[in-house]
């Protein structure tokens, strides 16, 4: 597709002038990047869809890391307001899809990491996923038979699941999928994110690390005992393995209201060492926004010229 220099241009324009007048910064976050549309990953574009979009935002933002846009906030005198681009979880196409993509428009992003999901090849919501397709259609196999389920796709089941099991007990959580793998006797799970060593190749390009828990764990769901561990152990694991410190975190799920106590979990993570942290709010990040509580956003939009309006629109708003 090729992109008229002009319509760049006025939609860079339009943003910096009529939506956006404080020069505030947006983040913008993506799980997995493609080689194909995926109905279990509707909101992720594929390779194409992704360096189309970078060309876009290139023309109405500039480009910046996380850090730089914690600390500096809002830019002034006209200039591109600045853009953080971010992946969460850990998925190995960030590295073998995305990263290619990133280095042709020299885009330095940050990536936040689930441990477990590295340790394991793969995370929960994955695993309900290769279960669901392992039975093709027949939820009694996983013991969740009822109407709720009957007649339904594989891609509705799965996501039921997930949305039921989203605010669970990690041990909760992992007592009932581990009884799926022993009643449909799978063998083991597909590996589907990064290696230690793609990680750390990541680090080494000059990308940034980030925490996102060990089990993508919502804080809000477990005791705090166990929401301390799952960010120490997490931020532990990912700083052996690219040897050197993270200051970087955001919050699974990350709704402020729903997912985080407020009181205790961005206290929790300055007192790991993190300097700033995210949520999963829609908004720009201004001067007054609390570092432990910064709004970063997904860009639902799939028409790339409407993604690029919409994050340039949402940069200018208010969270609080």
């Amino acid at each position: 597709m090729k992109i008229p220099a002009k319509l760049n241009a006025m939609v860079g324009d339009v943003i910096r002038k009529k939506w956006n007048k404080k020069g505030q910064s947006a983040v913008i976050y993506f799980h997995r990047v493609l080689t194909a549309p995926n109905p279990y990953f509707p909101d992720d574009p594929t390779v194409e869809e992704l360096d189309l979009l970078l060309t876009i935002l290139g023309e109405c933002f500039r480009f910046a890391s996380l850090q730089e846009i914690a600390t500096r906030r809002c830019v002034t005198n006209n200039e591109k307001p600045m853009l953080g681009i971010s992946f969460d979880d850990g998925y190995e196409d960030n590295y073998t899809h995305a990263l290619p993509v990133l280095e042709k428009h020299g885009v330095k992003a940050t990536f936040f990491v689930s441990s477990a999901g590295t340790r394991e090849g793969i995370l929960w919501q994955d695993k309900i996923i290769q279960c669901v397709e392992k039975v093709d259609g027949n939820p009694a196999y996983l013991n969740i038979g009822g109407d709720n389920y009957s007649g339904l796709s594989n891609l509705d089941i799965a996501s039921n699941l997930m949305r039921s099991m989203k605010r669970q007990k990690v041990a909760e959580r992992e007592q009932t999928l581990d009884a799926w793998v022993c009643d449909i006797d799978l063998k083991g799970f597909d590996r589907i994110m990064m290696t230690e060593k793609q990680i750390k190749t990541l680090a080494d390009k000059g990308h940034h690390i980030g925490g996102h828990t060990h089990n993508h764990a919502i804080l809000s769901a477990e005791s705090i005992r166990f929401a301390k561990s799952e960010i120490t152990e997490n931020k532990e694991f990912l700083e052996r393995v690219i040897q050197r410190p993270i200051n970087l975190f955001c919050y699974p799920n990350g709704h402020p209201q729903l997912d985080i106590n407020l009181d205790v979990h961005p206290q929790m993570l300055k007192e790991a060492g993190y300097i700033a942290a995210f949520t999963t709010l829609d908004g720009g990040i201004g001067m007054g926004d609390d570092p432990m509580l910064l709004p970063r956003f997904l860009p639902y939009r799939k028409n790339p010229y409407l993604r690029a309006w919409s994050a340039g629109k949402i940069a200018g708003e208010n969270v609080w």
